[in-house]
């Protein structure tokens, strides 16, 4: 495991290490998170082209966090419902945004 003064040198290691690196970082720490309830609806976006079809749980497993889960399909995968498809996106989210009670 890396320690925190093994981490401080990260800035001079060449990019292919630094990134393998991060990433071995990253998984570690989502390997180990456990969220806590929220009694509150979260709303999730999933890609229409992305590995829905592997998932058998509904929520893509946001039901074990929060108390409600809606599912919004949009158009694209990964990348290109953010990039290709962002209108579409937007729009579903400025309907999430004027729905939300204050």
């Amino acid at each position: 495991m890396d320690t925190p003064i093994e981490m401080s040198n990260i800035t001079r290691m060449p990019d292919n290490e630094r990134l393998d690196k991060i990433a071995r970082a990253y998984g570690r720490v989502i390997e180990k998170y456990v969220p806590g309830r929220y009694a509150g609806g979260v709303t999730v976006f999933i890609s229409e082209e992305g590995p829905i079809k592997l998932v058998t749980d509904p929520t893509f497993g946001w039901g074990r966090v929060a108390a409600e889960v809606k599912i919004i399909k949009v158009p694209g995968n990964h990348i290109t419902c953010i990039t290709t498809h962002v209108k579409v996106l937007a729009e579903h989210l400025r309907h999430c945004i004027e729905a939300v009670e204050v």
